[in-house]
């Protein structure tokens, strides 16, 4: 039987030498902004991402703003819209709040 831990703990170890400056590329400061960069990563690169969401995530704070604003702006499919609200208000309604700090290595 493997030990995951043993394998988990050499495996980070590597790529923590490989990677030493490793950290998300997508620009975030709460758990509502990583929700809305990673659903709009899936559709282009993380630079353009980043483009669009600067000037969002500084008109839209609330998940109550992004779904008045999604749609219309980001050309979102219905579906993607429901998604984007449906997530917002359940990682919303419960702490911990992730933060771009609590990805560095």
């Amino acid at each position: 039987m493997m030990n995951n831990t043993k394998n988990f703990n050499r495996i980070w170890t590597l790529l923590q030498s490989e990677y030493p400056d490793a950290g998300p590329e997508l620009h975030f400061s709460n758990t509502l902004q990583v929700l809305v960069a990673t659903i709009l990563s899936a559709q282009c690169t993380d630079a353009q991402v980043n483009k669009v969401t600067d000037v969002l995530f500084m008109k839209y704070k609330s998940v109550e703003d992004f779904g008045i604003a999604l749609v219309p702006i980001l050309g979102f499919r219905f579906f993607r819209f429901l998604i984007v609200i449906q997530s917002s208000i359940e990682i919303t309604s419960r702490p911990p709040a992730i933060k771009q700090e609590d990805f560095s290595i």
